[in-house]
Parts: structure tokens; sequence; C-alpha cells
């Protein structure tokens, strides 16, 4: 199981001691497992409703935050987001439909 509990080891006293920072497995199946691009290409998932609710990337940018981060973007981060939506190949093909 890619996401679930690290390994017992035959070292830790309790499950305490086990390692609970992400692996590299774990980061790499989240980048790139069909699973996960399909969830997120669907439009009727929750990306696929921001899209549709909101027309301004500002307040699409702040609605991904607060689902995933539970605050709105700061203005750096907002900043960041806004520039790589503007050059990104699906903000393109967005526009042009």
């Amino acid at each position: 199981m890619v996401l679930g509990r690290p390994a017992r080891s035959a070292e830790a006293v309790c499950d305490c001691e086990r390692e609970s920072l992400p692996s590299l497995g774990q980061a790499l199946f989240l980048a790139n497992h069909p699973d996960v691009w399909k969830k997120i290409q669907a439009r009727d998932g929750r990306i696929g409703k921001i899209l549709a609710e909101h027309s301004d990337d500002a307040q699409r940018v702040n609605t991904v935050f607060l689902w995933t981060l539970g605050r709105p973007a700061s203005d750096a981060e907002q900043q960041v987001c806004l520039d790589y939506l503007k050059r990104s190949p699906s903000a393109r093909r967005e526009s042009r439909s």
C-alpha cells in the first residue's frame, strides 16, 4: 500500500518511532498515477466544479487553497499560482473553447 502506514521496524519500540515523512514512492504515485490524473481531470470532480463556479483565476486559486490548506492564499502564493496559470497549456486550451 503506497499511502498506508509505514512498514513496521523490528528496531522500533512503538508505532511512534516509525517514520512518518512522505516517501519518494508516495510522491511519484501522487504525481503520476492514472487514477489521480482521472480525478483531477473529471468534470464533475472538485477541480471541475471550481472551474465551473468561478470565472476569475484569483477566486479559483483561493478556493483551491481553502479546500486543501484551510486558508486563503497569501499574496505571494496567489501571484505564483496566477503566473503559472497564465503560462499553463491547459489555460490556453480552456480560453480557446
